[in-house]
């Protein structure tokens, strides 16, 4: 009598005389059963590595280009304030109800927002992105290794970081927002800008540098080019 199915493979085959002989223990029925849970693993193996592959290829293809423009959302309906900047001076500003986004209004980054809190920054990409913090992380941020990977070729102090920062910097000068004097600070000098889990990239003129564990400065935010 032929033992059961499940019961045939409860130790290794090695070789293929083993697997033969086994197959020809088997009926119809058996074989048939054998052969579809064959085919079911190969499927299954394909599917796997098949997403193993996309997932691999949407990695390496993530645009670590930034979007030609600071991100910025609408700021209708916000209080007009005066804010510190620097010593006592003061310049206007817009808040939004929450006072965790800031929008200068005058001087030299009129026009650029500070999201005041990293948490304030991811909430409002992803309302503008539809999508959920996880996305706007594997999309739109880089981490503190994709920044230094984009950077590699452009070394502070270098021609091509100066390149870089003409082009894409230097229009953006905001500074930042300091809590502990509850200031807006380096406005016009640096563009300081959030990264993936709370950390923050500075350009300046000639060099550029990474910060961390600053979940409650304010900086501005600068999307990648990837699409929704």
């Amino acid at each position: 009598m032929v033992p059961p199915l499940k019961r045939s493979f409860e130790f290794e085959i090695t070789t293929a005389q083993q697997a033969d002989s086994i197959v020809e223990a088997l009926n119809e029925q058996e074989r048939q059963k054998l052969l579809d849970a064959l085919n079911k693993k190969m499927r299954t193996n394909k599917e796997k590595k098949e997403s193993q592959k996309k997932e691999s290829k949407e990695t390496l293809t993530k645009s670590l280009e930034f979007e030609e423009d600071t991100f910025k959302i609408d700021s209708k309906g916000w209080k007009e304030e005066e804010r510190k900047i620097y010593g006592e001076w003061k310049i206007k500003v817009k808040v939004n109800a929450t006072w965790d986004v800031v929008e200068y209004l005058e001087w030299l980054a009129k026009w650029e927002q500070i999201f005041i809190t990293y948490d304030a920054f991811i909430r409002e990409v992803m309302k503008a992105k539809n999508c959920s913090k996880e996305e706007v992380v594997q999309k739109y941020l880089m981490t503190d290794d994709e920044l230094e990977e984009k950077m590699k070729d452009k070394p502070s102090n270098s021609e091509e970081y100066k390149k870089f920062f003409t082009n894409e910097v230097k229009d953006h000068l905001a500074g930042f927002w300091g809590p502990r004097h509850e200031k807006f600070l380096a406005v016009g000098d640096r563009f300081n800008v959030w990264l993936a889990g709370g950390h923050s990239a500075v350009f300046m003129q000639n060099k550029w540098g990474l910060g961390s564990n600053n979940r409650f400065y304010g900086f501005s935010g600068r999307l990648l080019k990837n699409k929704n």
